[in-house]
């Protein structure tokens, strides 16, 4: 079964996700399930923060001033396992009746103007990348192998990262909210027909 990027775009835009990064964190069991993270000074290194639920307000408040006063970027990893973000859920329901299959992950990057990204590397999943606020560039393989292609999203904007294939993602000019949507069978048969 195929899933229509414009659709899948519409149905994000819909559903009005929230660009604020004290909402999510104002979710214990993003805490629980070790979601909250950092990506450091431009390596593929990804550190969760191990913050105790039971200490989540000053957790909350450290890592909301190394966002917004230390220009630090914050990945929340797996908030598919937060079951009170109900408008997740509802994304989370859309897309598992879409695709008729389990394994879907989201991930939320939240980057500040001079923020820092992964190296250039690949995923073990196809990923949708969407953006939520702001603008990111990209370089990206639009075949395997090729050679790396730039683009640029803007607010509302989405693109489809096939599973192995290279991209780097960088912030542009404002602070960026972006979404990724993974999943182990996604690739080329689930997309075929739509375009990058």
């Amino acid at each position: 079964m195929s899933v229509d990027l414009d659709k899948l775009n519409d149905e994000l835009k819909d559903l009005n996700l929230s660009t604020d990064l004290a909402f999510y964190l104002g979710h214990p069991h993003l805490y629980v399930h070790d979601c909250v993270g950092y990506i450091f000074e431009g390596t593929s290194s990804f550190y969760r923060s191990k913050y105790p639920a039971d200490d989540m307000e000053r957790w909350r408040a450290r890592i909301l001033n190394d966002f917004y006063q230390e220009n630090m970027s914050i990945k929340l990893e797996g908030i598919e396992k937060v079951v009170d973000l109900m408008a997740y859920n509802s994304l989370f329901n859309y897309l598992e009746k879409k695709m008729s299959f389990q394994g879907i992950t989201f991930h939320l990057f939240f980057s500040p103007e001079s923020g820092e990204s992964f190296d250039l590397h690949s995923d073990d999943v196809a990923v949708y990348l969407y953006l939520l606020a702001g603008e990111k560039k990209l370089r990206i393989e639009m075949e395997q192998g090729g050679s790396l292609q730039s683009l640029k999203l803007t607010e509302g904007e989405g693109t489809l990262i096939q599973k192995g294939y290279l991209h780097q993602v960088f912030p542009h000019k404002v602070k960026t909210v972006a979404l990724s949507i993974g999943h182990n069978h996604l690739g080329r048969g689930v997309y075929e027909g739509m375009e990058i």
